[in-house]
Order: C-alpha cells, then structure tokens, then sequence
C-alpha cells in the first residue's frame, strides 16, 4: 500500500505547557516533539516490527517523566502520562 498506514499514539492527560519529546529508544535522535503541548499529544508513524521508543515530558512546575522503551503497537494506542507536582521547584 502506499502511502503507507499511519498509526497513532495519543499521550493524554499531560499537563498544559508541557514540552514532550519522542527518542527512539535509547538514543537522542528525536522522533517527534512539541515545546508547548495542550492535555494530549499525538505521535503519527509508520509501524514497523519490534520498534521502541523514549517518552520524555518536562514541565516547570512538574517532576521529570520518562518512559522507557515503549513498545510501538500495530494499532491505535493511548498512553495516559502522570505527571507529579514537583514540591521543590520555585519560580521565585
């Protein structure tokens, strides 16, 4: 088929203003990203077998969230991210 098929993952409930970034596993080569994101984001690709990737979500006013070697799904997915106040920082 071509084009080929795109499939989704939808990372939901991020908090707004987040910056997220998809790596392919274990490497910086950035796949996908967005600097200020809404409560959902949306990572397009091609499947392909056995493929892995990182899910980072920064936020200033959140603790750090990573998710390691995801595993792509063949299909539509969606990956709720929770992210945790982050009681140290102060934007003083």
């Amino acid at each position: 088929l071509y084009p080929p098929e795109q499939t989704t993952l939808s990372l939901t409930d991020i908090k707004p203003n987040s910056e997220v970034r998809i790596f392919a596993a274990g490497t910086t080569t950035e796949l996908a990203g967005i600097e200020d994101s809404g409560t959902t984001f949306d990572y397009e690709y091609v499947y392909a077998l056995n493929t892995y990737i990182d899910i980072v979500v920064l936020h200033l006013d959140w603790n750090y969230y990573k998710v390691e070697n995801y595993l792509l799904s063949s299909t539509d997915s969606t990956l709720p991210i929770s992210q945790v106040t982050d009681r140290v920082y102060s934007n003083a």
